[in-house]
C-alpha cells in the first residue's frame, strides 16, 4: 500500500495467510478495502490494509471481481456455480444473488448506482440488474469471449472490455451496445476506468 500518491510502497499483509493468491481488489469508504482470492476466502480491512480479516461464507470460492457503490454496498462475482453476491452492510454479511443468470462464472462486476449494476461472464454474457442484484436480465448474449472489465457511473456511458473483442459502449444504461474499437491495436482489454470529474 501507499500513502503518498504512489511514490513509496510497503507491504500490507497482516492477517493474510502465506501463499494466498489475491485476484481481485476494491476500495470503499472510510478505509475499507476488499480482497478476493482464488479457491479460498474474501478478506476485508477497515483501516486501509493495516489489518485484514477473513469474511465468512466464502470457503473454497474464487472471488474474481469486486465493486463498491457510493453507499458502501459491496458486489462480488465468483467462478463456479455461485454467481454474484451482494452485501448491504459494508461487507459484514453477503447474500447470494444469481436469479436470472445462466452462466455463473462472473468475471467482471460494476455497481453504477445503488440500484443499477452489471455483471459480465467468462462466456461474454452481460447481465443487468435494477434492484441490487435481486434479479438479473441478459442484455448482451455471450460469444465465448470473456468480459474482463466494466466501467461506468450514473449518468454516463457504460463501457465493457473483452479479452479479444475490444470495447463495447452503451448510452442507455446498459440496454443496448455498440462496438468502440477505432484506434485500438490490441483487442485484449484487461482494465477500464473513467477519468475523475
Amino acid at each position: 500500500r501507499t500513502s503518498d500518491g504512489g511514490d513509496n510502497w510497503g507491504n500490507a499483509n497482516c492477517g493474510l495467510p502465506a501463499g494466498i493468491r489475491m485476484i481481485s481488489l476494491a476500495a470503499g469508504p472510510e478505509g475499507r478495502v476488499y480482497a478476493g482470492t482464488q479457491n479460498s476466502y474474501m478478506y476485508r480491512t477497515t483501516n486501509f490494509g493495516a489489518i485484514w480479516y477473513q469474511t465468512t461464507g466464502w470457503e473454497s470460492k474464487t472471488v474474481a471481481c469486486i465493486d463498491v457503490d457510493e453507499f458502501a454496498n459491496v458486489y462480488a462475482g465468483t467462478y463456479g456455480v455461485s454467481g454474484a453476491y451482494v452485501s448491504t452492510n459494508a461487507g459484514a454479511v453477503f447474500v447470494q444473488r444469481k436469479v436470472g443468470m445462466t452462466d455463473f462464472n462472473i468475471s467482471a462486476i460494476r455497481a453504477v448506482s445503488n440500484r443499477l449494476c452489471f455483471a459480465g461472464t467468462s462466456s461474454g454474457i452481460l447481465y443487468r440488474s435494477t434492484n441490487q442484484g435481486e434479479q438479473w436480465s441478459t442484455v448482451r448474449a455471450g460469444n465465448g469471449i470473456r468480459a474482463k472489465t466494466i466501467a461506468g457511473k450514473e449518468g454516463s456511458k457504460l463501457y465493457v472490455g473483452f479479452d479479444g473483442l475490444g470495447v463495447v459502449v452503451s448510452a442507455d444504461e446498459g440496454v443496448t451496445y455498440s462496438d468502440m474499437n477505432t484506434g485500438l491495436t490490441d483487442l485484449h482489454v484487461m482494465a477500464l476506468t473513467l477519468a475523475a470529474d
